[in-house]
């Protein structure tokens, strides 16, 4: 399963999170992304650690065929994995979402 934002939502999004499996999808995924010219970390397992136990019942499925299936984060979801994560290059996206989710809210820790 990967997640990442659903097409059109989120311009500035960095990358994909891929949660399983491993081996084979990854090392495709790897020359993928060098082919595209994309940074290596553009798809990843880290999000692993973040997603909620029971998954993402607001996340729409964007893609299935046998073998499989790819669903897009609600902006919610993402947005939490985003805060939990606590990257810096995930800044912008996190203003993003949290406007999104609540427009014209000030969001004061954002505003140095």
């Amino acid at each position: 399963m990967a997640t990442g934002p659903r097409p059109g939502q989120m311009p500035t999004a960095h990358g994909v999170d891929l949660f399983k499996p491993h081996g084979i999808v990854l090392e495709e995924a790897q020359a993928v992304g060098a082919e595209l010219g994309l940074p290596s970390w553009w798809l990843n397992e880290q999000a692993s650690s973040y997603v909620a136990p029971g998954g993402d019942p607001s996340a729409s499925r964007v893609f299935d065929y046998p073998g499989l299936r790819v669903f897009a984060a609600s902006p919610g979801h993402l947005l939490a994995m985003k805060a939990l994560a606590a990257r810096p290059r995930d800044v912008q996206d996190i203003k993003q979402l949290a406007e999104m989710l609540n427009p014209g809210t000030p969001f004061p820790m954002f505003s140095h």
